[in-house]
């Protein structure tokens, strides 16, 4: 678990691509992290987005452990 990743509260759905994004701060870096719907096991953009947060952090954890951003934008797919 990375503990210097700290996840906003902002998760939205673009409709039109299927992509979940949410920002968060790293380091005091502000990322933007773009996740591919197919990608989570809850796809119905109406569930609780909490729920679906959980699952969103933990790919993003994932993602952080094993690589390090080059940019302000991540695309998770």
């Amino acid at each position: 678990m990375n503990q210097a990743f700290i996840l906003n509260d902002d998760l939205t759905l673009n409709q039109e691509t299927g992509v979940w994004q949410v920002t968060g701060m790293l380091s005091g870096q502000t990322l933007t992290f773009n996740i591919a719907q197919e990608l989570l096991l809850e796809t119905d953009p109406e569930i609780d987005k909490a729920m679906l947060q959980f699952d969103i952090e933990a790919l993003i954890e994932d993602w952080l452990d094993e690589n390090e951003p080059n940019s302000n934008e991540i695309t998770i797919d």
